[in-house]
């Protein structure tokens, strides 16, 4: 009787120390790998507040989000690209998945690949309309807030 209640403590104990390092692991996701720099800006797309890291220059389009661990659920990337066109994305050198938001200059959605997977890598994802900007959020996140084409972005005033 006594092992069996050693045993529920050692259960519960471990459960504990396991939620502690995946709460405060989880924390550290949106960290900006070492020897990355980007601008962050906040917006918002159907209602739900981003803070986007600025790829806004070729090595950092062509890095993306190469090299995170992962993102936080109030976390991306968004792509300024120089003019509105076809733009396609792959999954190279991506550690976890993400859905993929293509914007026109209208700031509307025009195209979203959900879940892009990186064991999807070389497949390649295009829009069916031309953008100006792509979005990387976390894999979920345009189903959970039910964004469809036609969904609005906004940036907020700095």
């Amino acid at each position: 009787m006594r092992l069996k209640y050693l045993l529920i403590i050692f259960c519960i104990i471990t459960l504990g120390f396991l939620g502690y390092y995946f709460y405060f692991s989880h924390e550290k996701y949106s960290e900006v790998p070492d020897g990355f720099s980007y601008e962050t800006r906040n917006l918002e797309i159907g209602g739900f507040p981003i803070e986007a890291y600025i790829a806004d220059t070729g090595e950092k389009i062509e890095r993306g989000l190469g090299g995170f661990q992962a993102l936080d659920k109030n976390h991306g990337m968004l792509f300024v690209l120089k003019s509105e066109g076809l733009y396609p994305f792959w999954m190279k050198g991506m550690l976890f998945p993400i859905d993929i938001i293509w914007i026109n200059n209208d700031l509307k959605v025009v195209y979203i690949k959900q879940n892009a997977d990186p064991a999807s890598y070389p497949e390649v994802f295009y829009p069916d309309t031309p953008a100006s900007y792509v979005l990387e959020v976390p894999a979920g996140t345009s189903f959970r807030h039910n964004f469809k084409i036609g969904t609005p972005m906004r940036f907020f005033a700095e």
